[in-house]
């Protein structure tokens, strides 16, 4: 899923919460290739500007380029905003093909703890409040992205220097490498879920909103446990 063949224009988005381990797998997936990596929180740290700032030059400048010269590029993103959509949009009316690789760890605290340790190597800080509400949405997300691309990955990376892809597929199969991390991921995404409905519940949404909010969730179903195959390592 990884390779670029001649000519190919490929989009890969590298999902996951603050302090997920995206870096170390763009740093996999960029090894002897010619891609330029886009991440909001560096361009946001190395410019000095805000998050929002950074996210509008991001759409209007930096994205722009790289989409008009034609070359295959990667996005970091929390997934917890609105634009990743956008992105993905803007790339598929360009005829690139699109991979999403999705990072997570077992909880938001475990988050948090390595966003101190990279702090305390050099990298960038992120306020814990902002993880915590950047943690639930990207695993909100997650099942909304999943029918926008070509390909998926799910990488979990909550043991100490090792990683491992615990799913992958398409919009037509699903293959589950390990059944264990797979189901701490999907409860994990499935809180998320509904923490994000009891949120607009108490806020006094509309119903229309929450219904149009849980209908754009691909919840795994029946019909998806049917197509499923799992190979458990």
């Amino acid at each position: 899923m990884l390779k670029i063949l001649p000519d190919e224009k490929i989009f890969y988005l590298i999902g996951g919460p603050n302090g997920s381990g995206k870096t170390t797998l763009v740093q996999q997936i960029i090894k002897g290739k010619n891609i330029e990596v886009l991440d909001l929180d560096n361009i946001a740290a190395t410019r000095n500007v805000s998050s929002i700032t950074a996210a509008r030059q991001l759409l209007n400048n930096d994205l722009p380029r790289v989409l008009n010269a034609g070359q295959s590029f990667v996005l970091e993103s929390t997934l917890s905003g609105t634009y990743d959509a956008r992105i993905i949009k803007m790339a598929r009316d360009l005829e690139y093909r699109i991979i999403f690789v999705f990072a997570f760890l077992s909880s938001v605290e475990q988050n948090i703890e390595r966003v101190a340790q990279r702090v305390m190597l050099g990298g960038h800080d992120v306020d814990a409040d902002i993880i915590r509400r950047r943690y639930e949405k990207s695993l909100h997300n997650f099942h909304k992205i999943v029918p926008m691309v070509d390909k998926w990955l799910v990488f979990y990376n909550g043991e100490s220097g090792k990683s491992y892809q615990i799913a992958s597929g398409s919009n037509l199969e699903m293959y589950i490498e390990n059944v264990e991390y797979y189901n701490l991921f999907q409860s994990r995404c499935l809180e998320a879920i509904a923490n994000r409905l009891a949120h607009l519940a108490q806020i006094g949404a509309s119903q229309a909103r929450i219904d149009a909010e849980h209908a754009g969730i691909m919840v795994p179903s029946v019909a998806l446990a049917q197509m499923m195959k799992s190979k458990q390592k």
